[in-house]
């Protein structure tokens, strides 16, 4: 049961992938596509492998300090992930820089 939620996250990866990949030729949607479904994919895996192993009690991570640890990942790598998924694809479509076509 606690592995429902790994198994979960295929399905979801998959449509997440699909829906980024259906704007390839829009490079500023895809960018922003991409790095909003890799910054749902990292959360999303985060949380199921957090909960499961909080299921099967391996967590290290007391049930009070969950919420916590949830808001700062939150907080903390939902911007991070963003901003360099959506830096890694724009640099990969454009390796000149902006300022090539300018």
């Amino acid at each position: 049961m606690a592995f429902a939620l790994l198994a979960c996250c295929g399905p979801i990866f998959v449509a997440l992938v699909y829906w980024s990949r259906a704007s390839r030729d829009r490079p500023w949607s895809f960018t922003i596509r991409s790095g909003l479904s890799m910054c749902a994919m990292v959360v999303l895996y985060a949380s199921a492998v957090t909960l499961s192993a909080r299921r099967l009690g391996l967590s290290l991570i007391s049930s009070a300090a969950l919420p916590a640890y949830v808001a700062t990942v939150f907080v903390f790598l939902l911007p991070i992930s963003l901003l360099t998924a959506y830096f890694v694809w724009r640099w990969r479509i454009d390796p000149g820089g902006w300022r090539s076509s300018r």
